[in-house]
């Protein structure tokens, strides 16, 4: 099947109301796990649409919580995707997973444990294996607390399947933070709270009773079309790159929203979820692409930044099939005050490694998102460019 015409996709772009204002987004698994400035699900799934046919093959790049592969599958597309942090994989395994008898007898199996575990007397746990080196654990977490996320977290080796085990620390990631002494998603500062017994217990069944709800919802409007997720660094070349399992030419549809540049701290959002899931966000910390910290600590600037998006973008030219499009969400940078303009030379890249610039479309974005980021820091437009693949004369 033919994608429509140039002119088509430009005109249907070109006309729709890209900021979607008062759109739900919490639809389906869409909210099953909170995600620092997460991709609007009615772009990606437009973008889909428009760039796309059904039955193709969606590369998210970028994929944060999975935003465009949940969208894929409500529109009868497969995607990939890719991401640097390994929450992602998990979140996004967990939002997409078709369900069966044998992943949730499994499931059930270690709920009805839990709730056994209420009944019984709590005592702090003696084994250093059951729960994460977090430093100044005692200042971020109530002893309560990691008895209980030990119990839970110590559940997770006898799930044999990949959704039970993803499905189950994606309840876990969540329930980390609500138990935890930051004051706030957004907000890296501790708070001394009191967590009586058994409240992680319960908070921990609640999370899963209204996630899992939204999942079989989910199963009942998604069909056999395939989301496979991959934790790897897009900056190694395809050829050294032994986690990038996606072949030259594979690709019909490019639909992302790469990190922004000097704006959000991944690692420091998800730090504690990180590190009850057994990742040390140190490490991510010292990779994340657009970090804001990490150009505190290193001293990088636009320039680096667009440095390490082209070598993602050499990556995505190769992977793409000839004359298909790549769609691309990303607001402005700003350091030291002063503006980059993120797609503009982000497009510039995209023509240096075999693209053609397509158009940019400008969209507002919603103030109201909570973020780490000040105030001086919050790009107030994002724009959506399209690129095309084409052969390098």
């Amino acid at each position: 099947m033919q994608l429509q015409s140039l002119d088509s996709i430009k005109d249907e772009i070109s006309k729709l109301d890209w900021n979607f204002t008062d759109a739900k987004t919490t639809y389906f698994t869409h909210d099953i796990h909170p995600y620092s400035a997460k991709f609007i699900p009615q772009i990606a799934n437009n973008l889909i649409k428009i760039i796309s046919n059904e039955n193709d093959i969606v590369w998210d790049p970028f994929c944060g919580s999975g935003t465009t592969a949940l969208e894929c599958l409500l529109e009868k597309r497969n995607s990939v995707n890719t991401d640097l942090n390994p929450l992602s994989e998990i979140i996004g395994v967990a939002k997409t997973s078709k369900v069966n008898t044998k992943i949730k007898k499994e499931l059930d199996s270690i709920i009805l444990k839990i709730k056994n575990q209420i009944d019984k007397p709590t005592t702090k746990s003696q084994s250093n294996d059951l729960f994460p080196n977090i430093p100044n654990m005692s200042k971020w977490f109530h002893q309560n607390a990691i008895t209980e996320l030990s119990f839970l977290r110590n559940k997770i080796i006898s799930i044999s399947t990949i959704e039970g085990k993803c499905i189950f620390q994606t309840i876990l990631s969540k329930t980390v933070n609500q138990v935890s002494n930051q004051q706030e998603e957004t907000r890296y500062a501790s708070t001394e709270k009191e967590i009586p017994i058994n409240y992680t217990y319960k908070l921990f069944l609640k999370n899963f009773e209204k996630i899992w709800d939204k999942i079989e919802k989910t199963n009942s409007h998604i069909d056999n079309h395939s989301a496979k997720f991959q934790t790897v660094d897009l900056r190694v070349p395809t050829s050294k790159n032994s986690l990038l399992q996606i072949q030259k030419n594979s690709i019909d549809a490019v639909v992302t929203s790469p990190p922004y540049p000097n704006a959000t701290d991944y690692h420091l959002y998800h730090r504690f979820r990180l590190f009850w899931l057994g990742y040390d966000p140190r490490e991510l910390a010292k990779n994340e692409i657009g970090s804001h910290l990490r150009h505190q600590k290193e001293g990088t600037g636009f320039a680096d930044y667009m440095k390490e998006m082209e070598l993602c973008m050499k990556n995505i030219h190769l992977a793409l099939k000839h004359g298909k499009y790549a769609a691309f969400v990303i607001g402005d940078g700003i350091f030291n005050k002063q503006v980059f303009r993120s797609a503009e030379e982000l497009s510039k890249i995209g023509e240096k490694v075999g693209f053609k610039k397509i158009m940019i479309q400008e969209r507002e974005i919603h103030q109201t998102r909570r973020s780490f980021l000040k105030p001086g820091r919050r790009a107030k437009l994002e724009k959506i460019l399209i690129l095309q693949k084409i052969d390098r004369k």
